[in-house]
């Protein structure tokens, strides 16, 4: 009796002990003072090109990309050409079973030719990164009365 007890003692302990490790939960949404606070350069303009690049494992693919966008006015930080090339990602499970919990890349996607206002932080090699997950912040084409 006492044999069994013990053997379900030690599984229950074990998988205590490693569960916490597994538990991953996607990157919830930052609010927009979040979203403010971390960016070292807010941009608005309009998306001109988005360039993409793929890499694939076996279980995920990853797609890289730089959108090209045309600045308007920047709102923090400073900023003073034309264009900005700011990076993103997103990631795709095309392994079989349930895919993997974790960050899966930016959302909402910018589309070519959308009036954006985007988050960035400063990368180590010079580029922007766009802010995880949700930097990208879709803008209403202004009306003849707010130009």
């Amino acid at each position: 009796m006492r044999k069994p007890f013990l053997c379900f003692l030690s599984i229950g302990v074990a998988y205590l002990v490693n569960a916490p490790g597994k538990c991953v939960a996607e990157k919830a949404p930052l609010f927009p003072a979040e979203l403010r606070d971390s960016a070292t350069t807010i941009l608005t303009g309009k998306v001109a090109q988005i360039y993409s690049s793929v890499s694939t494992s076996t279980d995920i693919e990853v797609t890289h990309f730089v959108a090209e966008v045309q600045v308007e006015r920047v709102e923090k930080g400073k900023y003073a050409a034309p264009l900005a090339y700011v990076r993103y990602y997103r990631i795709r499970d095309v392994g079989k079973g349930s895919p993997p919990p974790g960050d899966h890349g930016h959302y909402p996607a910018p589309k070519t030719g959308e009036a954006v206002r985007v988050f960035v932080t400063a990368g180590k090699d010079g580029g922007f990164d766009v802010l995880l997950p949700n930097g990208f912040e879709s803008r209403a084409k202004p009306t003849k009365k707010e130009k």
